[in-house]
């Protein structure tokens, strides 16, 4: 018999994923526009996309895509979260730095991981809430 942490429904990894890279887009679109760079979605998929080839791996690695996370409850998705934001943030930033050529400044590094990291965990706790309500 399977239990209610033994699976995520493939429409519920479909949306947390797809959740994942419209948070890493919207950081990016924001920090543009705090920066007075034109409104492009283009550009910003462009400029999030060495933190979505980080963010992607490493948290599938760290276990914040099981559902094990999810049914634990929202502080157990919340710490998986923490744990892959931890990770590949500074791994996605390293990744900015080496493709686009981009210096890397302390004070990015710390505005990039903490509100990167405060957007994941929003969003990831909200997806926790809801599909701890309504199950696989």
């Amino acid at each position: 018999m399977k239990r209610v942490y033994d699976s995520i429904s493939p429409g519920q990894l479909l949306l947390l994923l797809a959740g994942d890279l419209i948070v890493l887009v919207v950081f990016v679109m924001i920090g543009r526009s705090d920066h007075g760079m034109s409104f492009s979605i283009w550009q910003s998929i462009v400029t999030a996309f060495p933190f979505m080839l980080a963010w992607i791996p490493i948290a599938w690695l760290t276990g914040a895509y099981r559902a094990r996370a999810f049914a634990a409850g929202v502080g157990s998705a919340l710490a998986r979260a923490l744990l892959a934001s931890a990770i590949a943030i500074p791994v996605g930033l390293l990744l900015r730095t080496i493709l686009y050529d981009k210096e890397l400044f302390t004070s990015f590094f710390i505005v990039t991981m903490v509100f990167l990291t405060l957007f994941m965990l929003i969003w990831r706790g909200l997806f926790a809430a809801v599909a701890r309500r309504f199950g696989p």
